[in-house]
């Protein structure tokens, strides 16, 4: 199944998983908005994609974050056109059992992977 010419945005892009969902897509001629909450390595996953011919951009953001989700859908927009797919492989775990986990630690896992 070929992508050329789409956009495609996939969150967690600076993890192995979504790293490797962003090259896959970007060898289906697809172009990639790499997003992730550490900007270095959404522009490292970017870079490689771009090395390797392909067109990517780093679009850095957390997608707990309403307002941040909509900058990052301005910002690829802006620079790659009309989002045609999303894989959102963004996710958090906590750091202790779930029954043992803070309100706020709760929150922020249940907004990041959602």
């Amino acid at each position: 199944m070929g992508f050329a010419n789409h956009v495609v945005l996939v969150t967690g892009a600076g993890g192995r998983i979504g790293g490797a969902i962003c090259r896959e897509f970007a060898r289906a001629g697809a172009k990639v908005a790499c997003c992730d909450l550490n900007p270095p390595r959404a522009e490292a996953t970017a870079e490689g994609i771009r090395r390797g011919g392909g067109t990517a951009q780093a679009v850095p953001g957390d997608v707990g974050d309403e307002h941040q989700v909509k900058k990052i859908v301005e910002e690829t927009t802006r620079g790659l056109g009309p989002i045609d797919v999303l894989v959102n492989c963004a996710g958090i775990f906590p750091n202790c059992p779930v029954v043992e986990m803070e309100t706020g630690e709760w929150d922020r896992v249940f907004a990041t992977n959602r």
